[in-house]
């Protein structure tokens, strides 16, 4: 074999090889595709269930927020029956009592 015949022997076998390794390439880079755009949706829908629970989290703050203040009312409200004396406490609750009665008889 000359060597002009080995030369475009062994060209065309690094032809052949190089074009297998391509082939290869380009699957790996359609798996890479496929793999990114897998981890993409994956990734919208974490956003997603990540958003919802911090708009369920503030929400539930928003709500604890509000029981407290009304609790807190409430207490204040108690404390500051229970501080009347009782003399008082009787005579409002007669008062509320007979207004109750002649609202109700006319």
């Amino acid at each position: 074999m000359s060597t002009a015949q080995s030369t475009a022997a062994h060209m065309r076998k690094r032809l052949y090889d190089d074009m297998d390794a391509l082939e290869g390439v380009e699957r790996a880079v359609l798996d890479a595709q496929s793999a990114r755009e897998k981890a993409q949706a994956a990734l919208e829908l974490a956003q997603a269930g990540f958003n919802l629970a911090a708009a369920n989290e503030q929400d539930l703050i928003e709500r604890r927020a509000a029981l407290r203040a009304g609790t807190l009312r409430l207490r204040n409200s108690l404390q500051t029956m229970a501080t009347f004396p009782p003399e008082i406490l009787a005579m409002v609750c007669a008062e509320a009592v007979s207004s109750s009665i002649s609202f109700f008889v006319g």
